[in-house]
């Protein structure tokens, strides 16, 4: 559910039910609300159980369609030569970095795009950091989604050959 205006969002931050089409639904206290980069505001839900039947699908379908959009490929691109351009060929798992100099998916992105990895804490959420470096909100939940959690049970270079071909999988030629 996205809330039309800022009253609508207010009303999301204060728990209040939001109707929209016709459809009514409680933000609960762990939602956040968030501006995109055309002012528009939406409601990005980060619970683990469902409120609804088929939200997980919906939040899917967003992803996928973020990922295929304009920027989502410009930003997977980046992420490409980002994984390339790695002198060692690996990535970690649940950390931005650690203090050999290996990072995930994210880290490796945000260093190409010329962040300083140092100043972030390495435990802080992995999406933000994704996001301040460029990459679309849904895009970067989703490299998140995919090296910490899809290759979980990878060794750090199986991972980064996984992340790689993943990448490059949803790739769509120019």
């Amino acid at each position: 559910m996205a809330p039309d205006s800022a009253r609508g969002a207010e009303a999301a931050r204060n728990g209040h039910v939001i109707q929209r089409g016709g459809a009514a639904c409680k933000a609960e206290t762990h939602d956040r609300v968030a501006q995109t980069e055309r002012g528009e505001i939406v409601r990005i839900n980060f619970s683990d159980d469902e409120d609804y039947p088929g939200q997980f699908d919906l939040w899917q379908g967003n992803c996928e369609r973020s990922l295929r959009g304009k920027r989502g490929q410009t930003e997977l691109r980046e992420l490409r030569e980002a994984l390339l351009g790695l002198l060692e060929k690996r990535l970690i798992l649940n950390l931005l970095y650690d203090g050999s100099g290996d990072v995930c998916a994210v880290g490796a992105y945000a260093k190409h795009k010329g962040l300083d990895l140092s100043k972030f804490d390495p435990e802080d959420e992995t999406d933000q950091v994704g996001i301040e470096a460029g990459m679309p909100r849904l895009v970067a939940w989703k490299i998140v989604e995919v090296n910490d959690y899809q290759f979980e049970s990878l060794t750090p270079e199986q991972r980064y050959e996984k992340m790689l071909r993943w990448v490059e999988s949803k790739l769509i030629a120019k």
